[in-house]
Protein backbone atom coordinates (compact mmCIF):
# COMPACT_ATOMS: atom_id res chain seq x y z
CA UNK A 1 0.00 0.00 0.00
CA UNK A 2 1.20 3.52 -0.90
CA UNK A 3 1.90 5.58 2.03
CA UNK A 4 2.42 9.29 1.35
CA UNK A 5 3.59 9.92 4.65
CA UNK A 6 6.61 6.91 3.98
CA UNK A 7 7.34 7.91 0.49
CA UNK A 8 8.18 11.02 -1.91
CA UNK A 9 6.99 10.70 -5.74
CA UNK A 10 7.63 12.66 -8.44
CA UNK A 11 4.11 14.28 -9.73
CA UNK A 12 5.84 13.66 -12.55
CA UNK A 13 5.14 9.62 -12.30
CA UNK A 14 1.22 10.38 -12.04
CA UNK A 15 1.13 11.98 -16.00
CA UNK A 16 -1.34 9.61 -17.64
CA UNK A 17 1.86 8.26 -20.14
CA UNK A 18 3.82 7.27 -17.11
CA UNK A 19 0.76 4.85 -15.34
CA UNK A 20 -0.77 4.19 -18.73
CA UNK A 21 2.47 1.64 -18.89
CA UNK A 22 0.62 -1.51 -18.89
CA UNK A 23 4.77 -3.57 -19.12
CA UNK A 24 7.57 -3.61 -17.03
CA UNK A 25 11.14 -4.98 -16.83
CA UNK A 26 11.25 -8.77 -15.63
CA UNK A 27 13.95 -7.55 -14.18
CA UNK A 28 15.70 -4.22 -12.02
CA UNK A 29 19.08 -3.29 -13.12
CA UNK A 30 21.61 -1.49 -10.44
CA UNK A 31 23.75 1.28 -11.73
CA UNK A 32 25.79 2.44 -8.55
CA UNK A 33 28.07 5.74 -8.03
CA UNK A 34 29.25 5.23 -4.95
CA UNK A 35 32.92 5.07 -5.97
CA UNK A 36 32.33 8.55 -7.30
CA UNK A 37 29.09 10.19 -6.07
CA UNK A 38 29.84 8.92 -2.70
CA UNK A 39 32.89 10.77 -1.99
CA UNK A 40 31.24 14.14 -2.25
CA UNK A 41 29.81 13.65 0.97
CA UNK A 42 32.11 15.60 3.56
CA UNK A 43 35.11 13.48 5.00
CA UNK A 44 34.95 10.76 2.91
CA UNK A 45 37.61 9.42 0.58
CA UNK A 46 38.50 6.15 -0.48
CA UNK A 47 41.95 5.13 -1.31
CA UNK A 48 42.01 2.78 -4.53
CA UNK A 49 42.50 -0.08 -2.15
CA UNK A 50 39.21 0.50 -0.71
CA UNK A 51 37.52 1.67 -4.17
CA UNK A 52 38.60 -2.03 -5.41
CA UNK A 53 37.10 -3.41 -2.83
CA UNK A 54 34.06 -1.55 -2.74
CA UNK A 55 33.52 -2.54 -6.25
CA UNK A 56 34.01 -6.46 -5.65
CA UNK A 57 31.59 -6.05 -2.66
CA UNK A 58 28.80 -4.51 -5.23
CA UNK A 59 29.78 -6.74 -8.01
CA UNK A 60 28.84 -10.13 -5.31
CA UNK A 61 25.62 -8.00 -4.68
CA UNK A 62 24.57 -8.20 -8.10
CA UNK A 63 25.06 -4.40 -9.21
CA UNK A 64 25.18 -4.25 -12.63
CA UNK A 65 27.09 -1.45 -13.54
CA UNK A 66 29.54 0.32 -11.54
CA UNK A 67 30.61 4.08 -12.10
CA UNK A 68 34.14 3.70 -10.74
CA UNK A 69 35.59 7.57 -11.14
CA UNK A 70 36.41 9.72 -12.64
CA UNK A 71 39.97 9.47 -14.36
CA UNK A 72 40.63 12.68 -15.01
CA UNK A 73 40.30 14.12 -11.34
CA UNK A 74 43.93 12.55 -9.70
CA UNK A 75 46.94 9.90 -10.27
CA UNK A 76 44.44 8.36 -7.50
CA UNK A 77 41.22 8.01 -9.37
CA UNK A 78 43.07 6.74 -12.09
CA UNK A 79 44.84 4.29 -10.82
CA UNK A 80 41.42 3.56 -9.30
CA UNK A 81 39.99 2.82 -12.03
CA UNK A 82 42.58 0.89 -13.90
CA UNK A 83 42.16 -1.97 -10.93
CA UNK A 84 38.70 -1.94 -11.18
CA UNK A 85 38.84 -2.81 -14.99
CA UNK A 86 41.53 -5.48 -14.03
CA UNK A 87 39.41 -7.24 -11.85
CA UNK A 88 37.42 -9.17 -13.29
CA UNK A 89 33.98 -8.27 -12.63
CA UNK A 90 30.95 -9.07 -14.25
CA UNK A 91 29.30 -5.32 -13.72
CA UNK A 92 29.55 -3.37 -16.39
CA UNK A 93 32.76 -0.47 -15.44
CA UNK A 94 31.69 3.28 -16.17
CA UNK A 95 33.57 6.21 -16.61
CA UNK A 96 32.19 9.70 -15.32
CA UNK A 97 33.30 12.61 -17.46
CA UNK A 98 31.87 16.45 -17.65
CA UNK A 99 31.52 17.15 -21.55
CA UNK A 100 34.89 17.39 -22.30
CA UNK A 101 37.01 16.16 -24.51
CA UNK A 102 40.17 15.57 -22.21
CA UNK A 103 37.81 14.24 -19.79
CA UNK A 104 37.12 11.66 -22.55
CA UNK A 105 40.17 10.86 -23.74
CA UNK A 106 41.51 9.92 -19.63
CA UNK A 107 38.78 7.39 -19.78
CA UNK A 108 40.13 5.75 -23.12
CA UNK A 109 43.48 5.65 -22.01
CA UNK A 110 42.47 3.83 -18.63
CA UNK A 111 40.36 1.50 -20.89
CA UNK A 112 37.36 2.41 -19.96
CA UNK A 113 34.43 1.00 -22.67
CA UNK A 114 31.40 3.03 -20.96
CA UNK A 115 31.23 6.74 -20.59
CA UNK A 116 28.75 8.80 -18.62
CA UNK A 117 28.87 12.27 -20.41
CA UNK A 118 27.85 15.53 -17.23
CA UNK A 119 27.27 18.98 -17.84
CA UNK A 120 25.48 21.80 -15.60
CA UNK A 121 21.75 22.12 -17.37
CA UNK A 122 20.06 24.35 -14.72
CA UNK A 123 20.14 28.32 -15.34
CA UNK A 124 21.52 28.79 -11.82
CA UNK A 125 24.47 26.31 -12.72
CA UNK A 126 24.95 27.63 -16.48
CA UNK A 127 25.77 31.17 -15.30
CA UNK A 128 27.99 29.63 -12.98
CA UNK A 129 30.11 28.65 -15.65
CA UNK A 130 28.76 31.38 -18.22
CA UNK A 131 27.56 28.95 -20.55
CA UNK A 132 24.40 29.73 -22.71
CA UNK A 133 22.05 27.00 -23.27
CA UNK A 134 22.90 26.95 -26.83
CA UNK A 135 26.71 26.20 -25.59
CA UNK A 136 25.46 23.60 -23.26
CA UNK A 137 23.47 21.53 -26.30
CA UNK A 138 26.43 22.29 -28.61
CA UNK A 139 29.14 20.37 -25.81
CA UNK A 140 26.90 17.67 -24.76
CA UNK A 141 26.35 16.56 -28.94
CA UNK A 142 30.32 17.43 -29.67
CA UNK A 143 31.19 15.06 -26.92
CA UNK A 144 29.00 12.56 -27.37
CA UNK A 145 29.61 11.62 -31.40
CA UNK A 146 33.54 12.41 -29.68
CA UNK A 147 33.14 9.48 -27.61
CA UNK A 148 31.13 7.51 -29.94
CA UNK A 149 33.64 7.50 -32.61
CA UNK A 150 36.64 6.44 -30.61
CA UNK A 151 33.84 3.52 -29.84
CA UNK A 152 32.49 3.82 -26.73
CA UNK A 153 29.00 3.17 -24.99
CA UNK A 154 27.68 6.56 -23.63
CA UNK A 155 25.24 7.97 -21.66
CA UNK A 156 24.22 11.75 -20.98
CA UNK A 157 23.94 12.78 -17.38
CA UNK A 158 22.01 16.55 -17.00
CA UNK A 159 23.33 18.27 -14.05
CA UNK A 160 21.57 19.70 -11.77
CA UNK A 161 18.45 19.14 -14.00
CA UNK A 162 16.03 19.67 -10.71
CA UNK A 163 16.23 23.00 -11.00
CA UNK A 164 16.43 22.92 -14.41
CA UNK A 165 13.93 24.12 -17.09
CA UNK A 166 11.89 20.81 -18.28
CA UNK A 167 11.68 22.15 -21.68
CA UNK A 168 15.16 22.35 -22.19
CA UNK A 169 15.92 19.06 -20.80
CA UNK A 170 13.49 17.56 -23.32
CA UNK A 171 15.18 19.39 -25.61
CA UNK A 172 19.05 18.14 -24.49
CA UNK A 173 17.75 14.32 -23.66
CA UNK A 174 16.26 13.91 -27.22
CA UNK A 175 19.00 15.44 -28.87
CA UNK A 176 21.75 13.49 -26.87
CA UNK A 177 19.67 10.16 -27.79
CA UNK A 178 18.95 11.02 -31.34
CA UNK A 179 22.43 12.62 -32.23
CA UNK A 180 24.53 10.85 -30.02
CA UNK A 181 22.83 7.84 -29.19
CA UNK A 182 23.20 8.42 -25.80
CA UNK A 183 21.18 6.01 -23.14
Amino acid sequence: MFDEQLWWVSELNQKPEVLGQTHFPRRLKFYDTTLRDGEQTIGVAFDKKEKLQIAKTLDELGVDRIEAGMPVVSKEDKEAVELILRAGLKAEIWGFCRAVKGDIDACIDVGVEHIICDIATSRYKMDAYNFAPEDVLGKVLDSLQYAKNRGLYTAFYAGDATRADLGFLETIYKKAVEVGRAD
